[in-house]
């Protein structure tokens, strides 16, 4: 095999391998346990459990790019959330989402894989919109707001009463002198 043969043949293989790496990150496999990673955190910032006995975890490593973990009740939420809609979805439009995944998207991943990825993508849709309605950023900016000026008020208070504690504490002792 000449040189120019053997150069083509690996970087084939490295293109290859990389393509490989990018359909498995963007497939079923690994798009539904991140899905249940991110919208059990929304969803378990609405919702408390206080399920502490039995903690859950959970945690997808992408080698060299990104880990992802979750646990407790983002785990059972998120868990949850994502057979909820698979369900639904299945039941209510699962031929409608596999024949969209085929003309759509130009691939054929099989009814089962395209209801994986459709519940995926929807599930972290109405979690995040769960979220944002119930704890919306206005509402949180508030609360901390109020929070930082109650403190602020408390530190305030606390220090005007130490300096005229200081102060009648040095002009008794001056009067005394």
């Amino acid at each position: 095999m000449s040189e120019e043969a053997k150069t083509n043949a690996l970087g084939s293989s490295n293109f290859s391998l990389l393509e490989s790496a990018i359909k498995f990150i963007f497939s079923w496999v690994a798009l539904m346990p991140i899905a249940v990673i991110v919208s059990g955190h929304f969803l378990s910032q609405v919702f408390r459990l206080n399920r502490s006995r039995n903690p859950q975890f959970f945690r997808i490593p992408i080698p060299r790019v990104i880990e992802i973990r979750a646990d407790g009740d983002s785990v059972l939420l998120g868990f949850s959330g994502f057979l909820i809609t698979l369900f639904l979805v299945a039941v209510l439009a699962g031929k409608a989402v596999y024949e969209l995944f085929k003309m759509q998207f130009g691939i054929d991943p099989g009814q089962f894989n395209a209801l994986c990825i459709f519940s995926s993508l929807a599930t972290v849709l109405w979690s995040s919109v769960v979220f944002l309605i119930r704890r919306g950023p206005i509402k949180e900016t508030q609360e901390l707001t109020q929070e930082h000026d109650r403190l602020i008020e408390q530190v305030t208070a606390k220090k005007d009463k130490t300096v005229s504690e200081n102060s009648t504490t040095s002009s008794t002792s001056k009067g005394s002198n």
